[in-house]
């Protein structure tokens, strides 16, 4: 069993797409072996020091401004290691 924990700040409609998509990952590569835990930092900002979360991003995207990893996009882009932002 792979358990996952996705961090959100508030609910809005990129994290629900996060989730969507994360949960179509799974369901493309671990098929019934996960488990997704959705956390909300502005309701339990307490895990943020927990769990070593000293950032979530709002929005991030490749130089062609298409791809979004904060929403979990299902292409590769997902898998990116990270991103820089800017202010």
């Amino acid at each position: 069993m792979v358990e996952l924990r996705l961090y959100i700040a508030g609910p809005t409609p990129s994290p629900a797409a996060a989730f969507a998509n994360l949960k179509k990952l799974c369901e493309e590569h671990l098929p019934g072996r996960y488990k997704i835990e959705v956390i909300d930092l502005l309701e339990y900002p307490q895990l943020a020091a927990g769990d070593q979360i000293v950032a979530v991003p709002r929005r991030c995207e490749n130089a062609a401004g298409t791809a979004t990893p904060g929403r979990g996009s299902p292409t590769p882009n997902a898998l990116w290691s990270g991103c820089s932002c800017g202010p």
